[in-house]
């Protein structure tokens, strides 16, 4: 079965390296995590009109980007160990908070997760292995409101939240108060 689907091409130069769709108000997001060994691109982050796949914004990062839109407000993770706020119609760059060091994510592989939004704040996974946190930031100013370390030996790999709920995968679901 097609469940009714359509399929539209859309030309793009990295689609070998989309790493992360997301779906938001303002449009579809892409975002890759370009194997840099291979190519020296930067990454990228497009707009696109979910009807046409027109690419309606884009932006260029030093490393993989995942992204999340809520109305008028958006965030990415950046692979070089930054939080981003972007305006999610330009992509432009609004705040930005350093959670990782660039030395920490390029010796010793630590990374942030995609974000989410949940109880009034944005959280990510930072780090890794026995070094990994849970962190709570504002979602405007990107101050960090709190990091809580992750048992060792409880690898962490998503973050997800609504209004009233956050929860994160770790082996199993996980609530968060």
């Amino acid at each position: 079965s097609d469940l009714g689907m359509r399929w539209r091409r859309l030309r793009f130069p990295l689609a070998y390296y989309l790493m992360d769709l997301s779906a938001g108000a303002k449009g579809l997001y892409a975002g890759t995590s370009v194997i840099k060994r291979f190519t020296n691109v930067p990454d990228e982050l497009i707009r696109l009109d979910p009807a046409t796949l027109k690419v309606l914004a884009r932006a260029s990062f030093p490393a993989r980007v995942a992204a999340l839109e809520a109305g008028e407000r958006m965030w990415a993770s950046i692979g070089d160990g930054r939080v981003v706020r972007l305006d999610p119609t330009t992509l432009r760059v609004l705040a930005t908070r350093r959670l990782l060091s660039a030395r920490s994510v390029a010796l010793q592989g630590l990374g942030l997760s995609k974000p989410a939004l949940g109880l009034g704040s944005l959280w990510v996974i930072a780090g890794g292995g026995a070094h990994t946190e849970l962190v709570r930031m504002d979602p405007t100013t990107l101050a960090v409101r709190s990091r809580t370390r992750v048992p060792l030996g409880k690898p962490v790999s998503q973050v997800i939240g609504d209004p009233r709920h956050v929860y994160i995968v770790v082996r199993g679901v996980a609530s968060v108060d």
